[in-house]
């Protein structure tokens, strides 16, 4: 019965438990629960762990994250930070500006969704039919604003590393 004891003093110093009062998250404090009180709820609570197979999945995840320590180095973590970087920018610039906004909207345009059911079942489009898709003003709008993104790739490719 010593070794419990000891465990009960080991348990009550780690969690700053006094012999005389615990201090609450309320700030309130209670007496010290009598050693076999508290190995009931110690006893308790690992069969709870056990039975609902929390504790499994608990060891499970904390020799993961033993394993992880093993393989992860200091330069992965350094291209982690500068990938997640680059994301975040991409993310922040993609809130800032409306183009989320004007894809979804021409994705889910009833026109286009026509318009991919014609080329999926076989329609001949003409070049008459591409050259008088011109005179569209929408159709220009998309044009110009598709040439614009192609020049911002193109200028974007000159800075990369």
């Amino acid at each position: 019965m010593s070794e419990v004891s000891e465990l009960v003093k080991e348990l009550r110093s780690r969690w700053i438990a006094t012999e005389r009062v615990v201090a609450t998250a309320a700030g309130k404090s209670k007496p010290v629960l009598p050693d076999e009180v508290v190995l009931q709820h110690l006893k308790a609570a690992a069969e709870f762990l056990v039975r609902s197979g929390t504790l499994d999945v608990v060891v499970e995840l904390l020799a993961t994250l033993a394993m992880l320590q093993d393989v992860v180095t200091d330069r992965m973590v350094d291209e982690w930070a500068r990938n997640l970087r680059k994301v975040g920018l991409l993310a922040d610039s993609l809130t800032r500006t409306s183009l989320l906004e004007v894809l979804s909207n021409a994705l889910l345009d009833v026109e286009l969704e026509r318009a991919i059911l014609e080329v999926k079942d076989g329609k001949k489009i003409s070049l008459i039919t591409l050259i008088s898709l011109f005179n569209d003003q929408e159709v220009r709008q998309g044009l110009y604003i598709v040439l614009k993104l192609l020049k911002a790739l193109g200028k974007a490719t000159k800075t990369l590393e």
